[in-house]
């Protein structure tokens, strides 16, 4: 091999080289407070957090987390002052802003309710007469939104779980939408021995949506990182432990508990 194709191969293995390492190895992500799905307190940060990060490193790139309310969470992401942020629903607007991710999981939300206040339904026409409580910040389906801007639905909106768990248990609202699993973590965090077995959910689901990773279309980057966490998460759910992250997350309960073992 002569000499100048010698160096010439090289030079173009080491910009090769440099390019990609140009790009940062670690990522920044905002998230928003979810437990048991997202937060500083858990382990591991959460469930998505666990799951995103494990299908990073698969593909050898780190990730930190910076949590913050959801609406800037989604703002910062949306500006560039991080790489993307977990985890959202699908929605046209957030598509033409973000790239994207294949789905994480999927998300079931219900009606929660106290027990002595029990109803049935099977269209937003049955909840006609009820006050309802929703968060600020939140997708939901495209029937909740009809529904309350038809009037079928008298909707207060606040910005946390436990605010909705408040006004339920005060009787101030009739009943609040929240995913399965985030609305009874909340309800052992907040009311564990004040009352916690007074609540309970209506057992048909309002909708089931997956949630995603969405990487900011501000940076040219972007792209790369999105097919390298797909494969990542393709590998996870192959092995089976994203499923097994799901099933350990069912078993965490809030700090401020001591729940006694199952007999």
């Amino acid at each position: 091999m002569c000499l100048v194709c010698t160096v010439w191969s090289s030079s173009l293995w080491t910009s090769n080289i440099w390019a990609v390492n140009a790009w940062a190895e670690t990522l920044t992500l905002s998230v928003g407070e979810y437990p048991p799905f997202d937060s500083p307190d858990l382990p591991h940060q959460g469930l998505v957090p666990r799951i995103v990060t494990e299908a990073f490193r698969l593909e050898g790139i780190d990730v930190e987390y910076t949590f913050m309310p959801w609406p800037r969470a989604y703002a910062e992401s949306n500006e560039g002052r991080v790489n993307g942020t977990v985890q959202w629903l699908y929605s046209e607007q957030r598509a033409q802003e973000h790239y994207y991710s294949d789905p994480i999981m999927e998300e079931s939300y219900v009606w929660f309710h106290l027990k002595r206040n029990s109803f049935d339904w099977q269209t937003f026409d049955d909840l006609k007469g009820l006050s309802v409580g929703a968060r600020q910040g939140f997708t939901y389906s495209a029937e909740f939104y009809q529904a309350e801007d038809s009037g079928e639905l008298d909707v207060s909106m606040v910005s946390s779980n436990q605010q909705n768990l408040d006004m339920l248990f005060n009787d101030r609202i009739d009943v609040f939408i929240e995913q399965l699993d985030v609305g009874y973590f909340g309800i052992l965090q907040h009311y564990y021995g004040k009352g916690s077995q007074q609540f309970t959910h209506h057992p048909k689901p309002i909708f089931t949506k997956q949630n995603h990773l969405l990487l900011s279309r501000q940076h040219e980057e972007s792209p790369y990182y999105l097919e390298k966490f797909n494969k990542g998460l393709k590998r996870l759910k192959a092995s089976g432990e994203l499923q097994q992250y799901i099933n350990e997350s069912r078993w965490l309960v809030p700090a401020n508990t001591q729940l006694l073992p199952h007999k």
